[in-house]
């Protein structure tokens, strides 16, 4: 006769807690991570916010919230054409680290890298219409 193991489902148990807590941790140093590396060139960055939404006012009050944020903003306007999705170009870098620094503050899905040194700014930060789900809109608009 064979004797039933006690406490194995238990075990088991226990071990895929360890593992899920495990993973919860490498993704919480993980973002860590990233928050540090963005901070490290958010704070060189220089960006132009074009307002591509069809929303009035837009390019203003995101310059005056980045600026709060400390971001160095250089010019602010209206893009040349209204866009879908809000868009983060790298003016400066292939590896577009000072985009991703500056996406690190919103929820932008669209980071490119366009090279051109000779507009004087690291990042075009494009509005788009989907401005609402990028931005956190209460803390830009005092609501």
């Amino acid at each position: 006769m064979k004797k039933k193991q006690r406490g194995t489902g238990k075990k088991v148990w226990f071990i895929l807690l360890i593992v899920l807590l495990g993973i919860c941790v490498v993704f919480a140093v993980k973002r860590q991570i990233e928050r540090i590396y963005a901070s490290k060139y958010l704070s060189s960055v220089q960006v132009e916010v074009l307002n591509g939404s069809e929303l009035p006012e837009k390019a203003r009050m995101v310059c005056l919230w980045l600026r709060k944020k400390g971001v160095d903003v250089t010019d602010y306007g209206n893009a040349p054409a209204v866009v879908e999705h809000t868009v983060l170009i790298d003016r400066w870098s292939e590896d577009m680290r000072y985009a991703k620094a500056l996406a690190s503050l919103l929820r932008c899905k669209f980071i490119t890298a366009e090279i051109d040194s000779t507009l004087g700014i690291n990042v075009s930060l494009i509005i788009g219409k989907d401005y609402p789900k990028v931005f956190p809109v209460k803390e830009i608009e005092g609501r």
